[in-house]
Formats: C-alpha cells, structure tokens, sequence
C-alpha cells in the first residue's frame, strides 16, 4: 500500500471525506518551497508542513507560480 493510499483511507475513516492526496518526493517539495511567496514563513510562531493544491490548480501550475522552493524554508 502507498502512502498516498494510507493518507487517503485514515482521512475517509476518520472524517468520512474522499480526498484525493498527493505526496512530493522529498527534492520535488524542497524545489517548491524555495520559491515560495514573501508572505510565506513570517510567522516565527508558525510552521507550515503541508501545502494544499485545491482544483483546478496543478501542482505543475503551483510550481510556475512559486517556482523552486527555497531551503531555507526546510530548516
């Protein structure tokens, strides 16, 4: 089982919600969060772990957005 198949069924069977999931190879996510927008990481306080791609947006068309993620936003 993959885990974006894992991720999926523990989402159904705890909120009863069909959710389509989609988990970035480690250097896909890095290269997202490079570029990612000023606002982005200010909140000291804050942590961002996930990043939502709601349709029709791609993650192709996120990535043209914000382009390759920077590293400092992995530390």
């Amino acid at each position: 089982m993959t885990l974006k198949t894992i991720c999926q069924n523990l989402i159904l069977e705890a909120f009863n919600l069909e959710i389509s999931v989609y988990a970035l190879p480690t250097d896909e996510l890095i290269a997202s969060i490079e570029n990612a927008p000023e606002w982005w990481d200010r909140d000291k306080e804050s942590v961002n772990n996930v990043i939502f791609i709601i349709p029709p947006m791609t993650f192709e068309g996120l990535q043209a957005e914000i382009g390759t993620p920077k590293i400092d936003y992995t530390k």
